[in-house]
């Protein structure tokens, strides 16, 4: 099998924004620091701020955690309501743009 990338992306179903964004950026404060101690924001972030990207797991990264990603999602569509959100996962072979490469992670420039 091909090494595949993974995204995990959601959306409010209702307000004024209702476009797909990174499940980071829809999760709360709280669900964000569930994953302070597994995953370390990527230091290409902090050299390149206002540049548009997107994180994408490797096939690495999402063998390793997709179990407790699937977890914080379930929770977080059970404490929110699951007719308030819709959460996708995004599964591509190759992308394009990428500036940063990790074992569990990389970024592409949108």
């Amino acid at each position: 099998m091909n090494n595949m990338y993974y995204r995990y992306v959601g959306r409010r179903l209702n307000g004024t924004d209702i476009r797909f964004k990174g499940i980071f950026e829809i999760f709360t404060p709280d669900e964000r620091r569930k994953w302070s101690s597994c995953l370390a924001t990527p230091k290409w972030y902090s050299e390149h701020p206002g540049v548009e990207t997107e994180a994408w797991f490797t096939q690495h990264g999402y063998d390793k955690w997709h179990g407790k990603m699937d977890a914080i999602i379930n929770d977080f569509l059970d404490a929110y309501g699951r007719n308030n959100y819709e959460v996708h996962l995004l599964r591509v072979e190759t992308l394009n743009n990428i500036v940063s490469k990790g074992k569990t992670q990389c970024i592409v420039r949108v």
